[in-house]
């Protein structure tokens, strides 16, 4: 059975479970990084110095080191997401440390030794300035390490973010969200397939629509191959994701997926410090 002839024959069921994906549509914002775009204290970019508040510590990871001021949004620049907030900085730091929480098996086994997935303060920090916050150019040190992870002179450099998709995504096929309709549709393969369907090319056609963006707010967490709350069941409350995340122009962690989760209620109370970080690997 070739998988054209797949399609026709399970036409009916493969369009219930694409409804059933497109109802669990959320808006998402698209970001790239425009050189040569205006920058600013307050504006949307990534690297530069910190706006930050007068005598407050910028964040360290769990060692006590500092972390890399990777990128802050000013959310009043961009059309409103349900339940983020209208305005503000959200600013993200990451740790050298971030790349070592990404979910590699071994032997079939996840490493239990380390924390997974990463809480705030541990080797990340994501940061909310209410609008009105004072703030003021704040430099920063870009922390030394064997394979820091953004480019030198990132701390003294800003590039403009700037808003290039606004679009209903879907559940990504490794995102915990779309885990039953995945399972659902291996099941119709065992079913009605003879063994020769392409699962790869089957999936991509059903999920077509939930393509993410490298640097995302808003939307699904799209892990490259499998989303931490499938295995660290605790983690599943942390049901939004606030930003997703791939290697970008100065951000040096290739073939890695960073997505940032809150709960709902901490969402819409603004609590970002109870947001946690899900990172995996190709």
């Amino acid at each position: 059975m070739t998988l054209e002839d797949f399609l026709e024959a399970n036409a009916q069921a493969l369009n219930a479970l694409k409804a059933e994906l497109t109802s669990r549509a959320r808006p998402a914002l698209g970001f790239d990084l425009i050189e040569g775009g205006e920058t600013g204290l307050m504006t949307s970019r990534a690297g530069g110095s910190v706006a930050w508040p007068v005598g407050r510590t910028l964040p360290l990871d769990r060692h006590g080191k500092a972390m890399h001021f990777l990128l802050q949004l000013n959310l009043a620049e961009f059309p409103a997401l349900p339940d983020f907030p209208a305005d503000g900085l959200l600013q993200v730091f990451l740790s050298n440390m971030v790349n070592e929480h990404a979910i590699i098996f071994r032997d079939g086994r996840f490493p239990r030794e380390d924390r997974f997935p990463i809480v705030q303060g541990d080797g990340f920090a994501l940061v909310y300035h209410p609008e009105g916050t004072p703030l003021v150019e704040t430099a920063w040190e870009r922390p030394k390490a064997d394979y820091p992870i953004t480019a030198e002179g990132y701390e003294t450099t800003a590039t403009a973010l700037t808003l290039y998709s606004e679009e209903a995504m879907i559940p990504p096929d490794t995102n915990w969200h779309a885990q039953d309709i995945a399972t659902k549709l291996h099941s119709l393969v065992q079913t009605h397939g003879d063994g020769g369907i392409d699962m790869y090319e089957l999936t991509m056609h059903v999920f077509a629509d939930s393509d993410p963006a490298g640097l995302q707010i808003g939307g699904y967490a799209s892990p490259l191959q499998m989303d931490q709350r499938s295995v660290f069941e605790d983690a599943r409350a942390y049901d939004r994701c606030v930003l997703n995340l791939t290697a970008f122009e100065g951000f040096d962690v290739p073939d890695m997926n960073f997505a940032i989760l809150i709960g709902s209620g901490d969402l819409r109370a603004r609590r970002f410090e109870r947001s946690i970080l899900i990172a995996d690997t190709d």
